[in-house]
């Protein structure tokens, strides 16, 4: 067999081992969602529904924030760089594209834009389950604040509010922000009161 024939197959066996082990976790993943998921539900219905939501979401809010801040020492020298370094690790990144498919209309010196149509956490909606799944996604917005005060993000649409995408918006200020972190206040915005706040504003237009 010639070298060139040689290196072909090593290159597809690769390829196809590469595939494989991404299929395998995507759907260990998919198993560990249903699991955490029936188990949130079971201590909501065992509990303090509202009190349960509000420790998960905090404790994720935690765990990403120190995530976030691997990245703080980037943001400190360069928050335009450090947010274009980690604008393009998501969406450069053929593997992290199986799971969340995301556009990217505005990547800016000071403003970093995407609308995902695709994400591994809609999962939650055909759960019904789509408070807790907020309560996790809330995440996005602690990874964030953990980059740097300077940075802060919004996001107007959310798959698990019933949007089509999901629509994230960050942005670099002159100035750090004096938002002290994880509030009630934000999860009413954005993580699981969000949905719950949404599905009142419905049934008060039903009835209005």
């Amino acid at each position: 067999m010639s070298d060139g024939k040689q290196d072909s197959l090593e290159q597809d066996r690769e390829h196809f081992e590469k595939h494989m082990l991404t299929q395998q976790y995507l759907d260990l993943r998919d198993r560990w969602q249903r699991t955490y998921c029936h188990m949130v539900r079971a201590l909501a219905d065992t509990f303090d529904e509202e009190r349960v939501l509000d420790i998960v979401e905090e404790v994720w809010w935690d765990m990403a924030y120190e995530v976030g801040k691997t990245w703080r020492a980037k943001f400190d020298l360069d928050p335009s760089s450090a947010m274009r370094e980690k604008a393009l690790s998501w969406h450069d990144d053929a593997f992290v594209a199986r799971f969340c498919c995301c556009d990217v209309p505005v990547l800016e010196h000071d403003r970093w834009e995407l609308k995902a149509v695709k994400c591994y956490r809609e999962l939650f909606n055909a759960l019904g389950e789509q408070e807790i799944g907020m309560s996790w996604c809330l995440t996005d917005f602690a990874a964030v604040r953990g980059w740097s005060s300077r940075v802060v993000m919004r996001q107007p649409k959310h798959l698990l509010r019933g949007d089509n995408t999901c629509h994230q918006i960050r942005t670099i200020l002159e100035k750090p922000t004096t938002d002290s972190g994880y509030s009630k206040a934000l999860s009413e915005e954005a993580g699981w009161r969000s949905v719950r706040r949404l599905r009142r504003e419905q049934r008060d237009q039903g009835s209005a």
